[in-house]
């Protein structure tokens, strides 16, 4: 039988920015559940647990090394580009910001609109400062200078998290595309109202011939 594609849906993520996504998002939230855990043994005199302090160390190691690795044995150019989307502003961003505020439609967004991009940049550098820290405590497991930096990051990054679990899985306008980062694909209506660009992007790309959103 002949597989006769979805037309109403539109593959907004590949294989390697799905991997990429949880790789980093499911031992990140592992280690907040187990921080806060060991942190309240803290402050309430607690002998802390042995096991979930183990625990919490391995998926930090898991944090540090699995996402490079999934980076660098997949779509390396795909998620550069990316990148590079993610730090660059213009116009559209400006209107979203505005958008925010007016309740009025922003210009047309492309592939990361100017909260996802924000989002984005705030996870690289808390998770960066944490993995830092959690190396530094690690050493010196006594040391009340990098407990309380590890402990003030984590409290702050923890806002951020439940942030974004929000516009994922709650918000009715945006929790719509929650299966983009299991599946890859979301629909097209979405992607119109949303990210009108990306989707201008990969429907040019058809017209000469390539894919744009090819993973390796």
């Amino acid at each position: 039988m002949t597989n006769i594609p979805d037309t109403t849906k539109f593959k907004r993520f590949e294989k390697t920015e799905i991997l990429l996504h949880w790789s980093h998002g499911l031992p990140f939230l592992f280690l907040v559940l187990t921080g806060f855990w060991l942190a309240w043994d803290g402050m309430t005199g607690i002998e802390r647990s042995e096991s979930i302090s183990y625990y919490h160390k391995i998926a930090g190691i898991v944090l540090i090394f699995l996402p490079p690795v999934v980076v660098i044995s997949g779509n390396l150019e795909l998620i550069i580009r990316n990148f590079r989307k993610i730090i660059s502003f213009g116009p559209a961003d400006v209107s979203w910001i505005k958008s925010q505020s007016n309740k009025q439609e922003p210009l047309a967004q492309g592939k990361f609109n100017f909260g996802q991009k924000m989002n984005t940049l705030a996870v690289m550098v808390y998770s960066s400062f944490l993995q830092l820290t959690g190396i530094w405590l690690w050493i010196t497991p006594q040391g009340l200078l990098p407990r309380w930096l590890h402990t003030i990051v984590a409290f702050g990054g923890s806002f951020l998290l439940c942030g974004h679990l929000y516009m994922a899985m709650v918000n009715p306008s945006t929790r719509k595309a929650f299966m983009a980062v299991i599946t890859g694909f979301v629909s097209k209506d979405y992607i119109r109202h949303h990210h009108e660009l990306q989707l201008d992007d990969a429907e040019d790309a058809d017209d000469r011939g390539f894919d744009l959103r090819r993973d390796k």
